[in-house]
């Protein structure tokens, strides 16, 4: 697998309907913001949005507890990685591979979207990486999907330098 990099400046109205069911975001205190604009979104398109603070390492059994409390089958997970301390990377890595171990064991007969979102770890225009600990999402980007073939992976790097509009963002 090679990563590739496309940017997206598409219009919030020009991106296509979601996958009914509960969105799972996973936040730290620093991305409250932007995970609150887009659970707001997400409920202004008919869809549900669980948000729990994450700090890695979760607890045992955190994921399967928040899978126990959604209203409707789990549609996808959005994990906001940005600003997580380079002591937590192995923890981290557990983490994302016990959400995808607690999703496909959950997700009934549809594909799951699972997308980690980073700031700064991506470079589209040749300008530096602003944070280099990111290559350890990429690398569970690209390796669990061969461990989980019904979990379509993703990760967006999202520029907060051109806009603080959260709506925007989200």
């Amino acid at each position: 697998y090679a990563p590739t990099w496309t940017l997206d400046a598409s219009p919030p109205s020009a991106i296509g309907s979601l996958r009914a069911g509960t969105w799972l975001i996973l936040r730290d205190h620093t991305e409250s913001a932007v995970a609150d604009a887009l659970a707001r979104e997400l409920g202004a398109r008919g869809t549900e949005a669980m948000v729990h603070d994450w700090s890695p390492p979760l607890p045992s059994g955190a994921l399967e507890a928040l899978s126990r409390q959604r209203k409707a089958g789990i549609a996808g997970a959005i994990v906001f990685l940005a600003n997580k301390p380079p002591d937590a990377a192995e923890a981290l890595l557990e983490d994302l591979t016990r959400l995808c171990e607690t999703l496909e064991r959950d997700r009934g007969k549809e594909p799951i979207r699972v997308i980690i979102t980073t700031s700064g770890a991506a470079s589209v225009f040749g300008e530096a990486v602003a944070d280099h600990r990111a290559a350890l999402a990429l690398g569970g980007v690209l390796v669990l999907p061969t461990e989980f073939p019904e979990l379509g992976m993703r990760q967006v790097d999202i520029d907060r330098s051109g806009s603080s509009d959260l709506s925007q963002i989200a």
